[in-house]
């Protein structure tokens, strides 16, 4: 009877080996993830985030947003089916860089005219700038002013920030990437570019809400291209 239930236990081993592979795989996989995002664990639990590398060629000071080679991009689902999307032409302002602040490494100062909105189509742009939407000729454009800032990994950030849209200010938290840096010959340049989503409800938008015409979340991306002032 031994022998037997030895028999019937013996295919089950090869089994067990892949089993046990599958699961040390999984684990090898977890601790890159965990060393990717700068976090480092011990038998006794996670520790303090490990030191990630500088930006390169990165100088510190401020940085001028170039209004031509930027722009802020918004997607809204129509009738309950596509997404909509539209796009600001004129992004301006700051990003100072202080790298040896820990805490404060960035602080974005951007600025977006309503008038630059940009549809593709002129009556739809003049409906946008309108009180149901943006309210244009009131509040001559939308602001982000960055308060706090989270390191996620090398070359990405958490950047917790002010956005006031039609005299309302929300604190949103955008996901904030670089994407390069360079000095070709027109001076030293950075480019970045930060993802967020929000509710148009928040900001006192709420035309084609209520009958599903249009949706209330809206995805924003904003493309930024920064020269240094001291190029």
């Amino acid at each position: 009877m031994l022998r037997q239930i030895r028999r019937v236990d013996d295919w089950r081993t090869p089994m067990r080996i892949h089993h046990l592979a599958f699961i040390s795989l999984l684990v090898a996989a977890a601790v890159g993830v965990a060393l990717d995002s700068g976090v480092a664990f011990s038998s006794s639990g996670p520790r303090a985030p490990i030191t990630i590398e500088p930006l390169p060629d990165m100088p510190e000071g401020v940085y001028n947003l170039d209004p031509v080679h930027s722009s802020a991009l918004f997607r809204v689902q129509h009738l309950g089916a596509g997404n909509f999307w539209g796009r600001f032409n004129d992004v301006n302002g700051t990003i100072t860089f202080t790298p040896d602040d820990e805490k404060k490494t960035f602080d974005f100062n951007i600025d977006i005219p309503l008038e630059s909105i940009d549809s593709g189509n002129e009556k739809l742009d003049k409906h946008l700038k309108s009180p149901d939407f943006f309210n244009a000729k009131e509040h001559e454009k939308m602001t982000f002013k960055s308060t706090e800032i989270e390191r996620l990994s090398k070359d990405v950030w958490d950047i917790t920030g002010d956005l006031t849209i039609n005299g309302t200010t929300k604190a949103v938290v955008a996901l904030v990437r670089f994407v390069g840096t360079a000095d070709m010959g027109r001076g030293h340049r950075a480019g970045f570019e930060a993802a967020f989503d929000i509710k148009r409800s928040d900001f006192k938008m709420n035309y084609g809400i209520e009958n599903g015409m249009l949706g209330d979340m809206t995805h924003i991306v904003v493309a930024m291209e920064v020269s240094h002032d001291g190029s």
